[in-house]
């Protein structure tokens, strides 16, 4: 018979307590984000837009008011309520000398920024709004060639975190192209020739005694920026010896007629050589027509047939 330590030898082993180890594994709930879709929307294309690289710097070349977005935006009980942003992107062509500005409840700029909508989303929820958009032109453009990218990204709409949601860009960037000058001479006037015809010398009946008029334009078109542009021409020519206005002496030489000179006339009257004269307002997109007339106008007691040529110049301003 086992002796009372063996006993409790063998109890100690058969009727030991053995603590149990629970192990409590947690699974963490991270609640997903809201979810405002990833369907990329177009907020606005840009027409056809012409840059001048003599625009100046600051100029608003294009722009669009009230681009009105709606994004459905929806939470679960997996997911975030809160608030809502109009998250905006980086909106700077530094290469191209320009910067699309975007506008948000009075919020302008072209760098990336977070803006509160106003609007909580509990549930499904249209976040909705609208955006000003420009073109402002920031430093040195090129003189020909377009832009490369055809669109850019201009703003998200998310919640709390930026998770690239409801993305909204700008199309259209490939239609800006890029010119030398504002405003030029349209091809037809860059070396405008106007016949005077003949004309019997029998028909002048005395100094200040005129031809008939000839009348004839000198046409003028001006690019982007829109906007008008107030216009000045100058003629530059030899004029007569007889200092009547507006008129210009003749080529001379040999066979040339005598006791006549040229009369420049703009809207009716006489130009002054050598100083610039107001043409009007010229206005983007559109072609000024400066209206420009010639006749022969006499001179001296008596004229003297011959040929009757005479050249003057013409410089155009503008601002």
């Amino acid at each position: 018979m086992p002796s009372p330590r063996q006993l409790s030898g063998v109890l100690d082993r058969s009727g030991g307590i053995l603590p149990l180890l629970c192990a409590l594994l947690l699974f963490p709930l991270q609640a997903a984000a809201m979810d405002c879709g990833d369907t990329v929307h177009t907020i606005a294309t840009l027409p056809a837009v012409k840059i001048a690289a003599d625009a100046p710097v600051g100029a608003i070349l294009w722009s669009r008011t009230g681009a009105a977005f709606d994004v459905a935006c929806s939470t679960s009980i997996f997911s975030w309520a809160g608030n809502t942003f109009l998250r905006r992107r980086d909106l700077r062509l530094t290469q191209y000398g320009l910067e699309l500005l975007l506008t948000y409840k009075g919020d302008r700029g072209s760098e990336p920024a977070t803006i509160a909508t106003g609007i909580y989303a509990d549930g499904n929820v249209h976040i909705t709004g609208n955006v000003d958009i420009e073109l402002r032109k920031t430093g040195a453009t090129p003189t020909q060639g377009n832009v490369a990218n055809s669109e850019i990204m201009a703003f998200g709409i998310d919640g709390d975190g930026d998770n690239n949601k409801g993305p909204h860009k700008i199309t259209g960037l490939n239609n800006i192209s890029f010119v030398n000058y504002t405003c030029s001479v349209d091809s037809s006037s860059l070396n405008k020739k106007v016949p005077m015809g003949d004309m019997r010398v029998d028909k002048f009946t005395g100094i200040g005694s005129t031809s008939p008029n000839i009348d004839f334009s000198i046409g003028l078109t001006c690019s982007q920026p829109a906007g008008s542009y107030s216009v000045a021409i100058k003629f530059d020519a030899t004029a007569d010896a007889s200092k009547a206005p507006g008129v210009l002496a003749l080529d001379g030489g040999a066979g040339a007629a005598t006791g006549v000179g040229i009369q420049l006339l703009m809207d009716k009257t006489p130009v002054t050589f050598g100083t610039p004269l107001s043409a009007g307002s010229a206005t983007a997109g559109a072609t000024l027509a400066v209206p420009l007339t010639a006749r022969y106008y006499q001179t001296a007691d008596k004229v003297q047939p011959g040929k009757a040529n005479g050249i003057a110049t013409f410089t155009i301003s503008y601002k």
